[in-house]
């Protein structure tokens, strides 16, 4: 992410210069989600949309796979692929991969390689602060925006934009 301002930096010059907090954005308040760190970055999916967490034992790299797209893997017979956001992102990717959040939109299902176990939070009404536009749109085009969750931000992942972007058909679907 080329040296930008951070998150928190934007959210806290927004709101500075508005003075007023800035749009809401999905989901409507009170909700649950679930909570995880790629590098020092925090993001947050609705937890409807979360099938399972799990460790990763294994990932079977799969040829002509899109970049963001390190392999796939078998979760109860069911071939899931995983993604890894950290280049995306601009954050230096690991290479001990150590979990896997495994989302679903409708009928497909995606799986991001994450660091640590997630947690579970509750967004409360004044926890929701803006829609991404702009520079950090561009940049993060599966976030739909962020979130105040105690003394951090956190990109709201929107699942169907990361199939979307995976699917390369996400430039297609704001066209």
């Amino acid at each position: 992410w080329r040296g930008e301002e951070t998150m928190e930096q934007r959210i806290d010059r927004e709101e500075s210069s508005a003075g007023s907090r800035p749009a809401l954005v999905r989901p409507s308040p009170p909700s649950r989600v679930c909570l995880f760190m790629l590098g020092a970055e925090s993001f947050a999916i609705e937890l409807n949309q979360v099938r399972e967490v799990f460790p990763l034992e294994s990932i079977t790299p799969v040829p002509d796979m899109p970049s963001v797209l390190v392999g796939v893997a078998n979760v109860h017979g069911i071939i899931v692929p995983l993604a890894d956001l950290r280049p995306v992102l601009g954050i230096p990717s690991s290479s001990a991969l150590r979990y896997a959040v495994i989302m679903r939109c409708g009928a497909q299902q995606i799986g991001i390689v994450i660091d640590e176990v997630p947690e579970i939070g509750t967004i409360e009404v004044n926890d929701t602060l803006e829609e991404l536009t702009g520079e950090m749109a561009r940049h993060r085009p599966f976030l739909s925006g962020l979130l105040r969750l105690g003394s951090r931000v956190s990109g709201l992942v929107e699942v169907s934009r990361l199939v979307a972007m995976v699917d390369g058909t996400l430039d297609q679907q704001a066209a």
